[in-house]
């Protein structure tokens, strides 16, 4: 009854990399506090709302990339189902390579560019393997994509509207190693 065999979220406490404690939360009550237990216990606790509020806050990084600068990106991709849309810097103007007679506002371009580089996640959704197809990632509806000196490629899929999906998402891409994991005292997982 208090939602703790398949918990909701769980903070595990490390000394050094091994484990000491693990904190299992997991349904909230009608009053919206969460109840808590160790991993290695049976005592259940009902946690107030302030502490309900800070074990069940995000507190990993929201920024989507480190490594996007966006005065040093070479490309701008938009691919979509009806076809792609080609943005290079040239001499610092932006053309369409199809099109090298067509000039594209480069105050525009480096907006665009400098929202990409600037994305911050609003929620995490899923940490590992999820199922795309749940958030309109499997066939998304459009990608953003943007290379940068050296050739770096970043692309961030936009979720499609599917009938399961509650919101649009986004899935960053990369074809760099991800950046590893940071050291704290402290992690919290979340189940999706």
């Amino acid at each position: 009854p208090f939602g703790l065999k398949n918990p909701e979220a769980k903070w595990t406490l490390f000394n050094a990399d091994k484990p000491v404690l693990t904190l299992l939360l997991g349904k909230k009550d009608a009053t919206g506090r969460v109840f808590a237990m160790l991993d290695k216990g049976d005592l259940v606790a009902l946690l107030d709302s302030v502490l309900t509020g800070k074990v069940l806050a995000e507190y990993r990084k929201r920024a989507v990339w480190t490594d996007v600068d966006a005065s040093q990106l070479e490309s701008v991709i938009l691919t979509t189902t009806t076809g792609n849309v080609v943005l290079q810097k040239q001499g610092g103007v932006w053309v369409d390579p199809e099109k090298p007679g067509d000039k594209f506002d480069a105050a525009k371009v480096t907006e665009l560019a400098a929202a990409f580089a600037g994305l911050k996640a609003e929620r995490y959704v899923a940490d590992a393997k999820a199922d795309l197809a749940v958030y309109g990632l499997d066939k998304p509806a459009f990608v953003v994509a943007v290379v940068g000196k050296g050739g770096v490629t970043k692309s961030l899929a936009v979720g499609a509207p599917r009938a399961r999906a509650a919101a649009s998402s986004a899935t960053p891409r990369s074809t760099t190693q991800p950046a590893p994991r940071s050291s704290c005292s402290a992690r919290p997982t979340r189940r999706s």
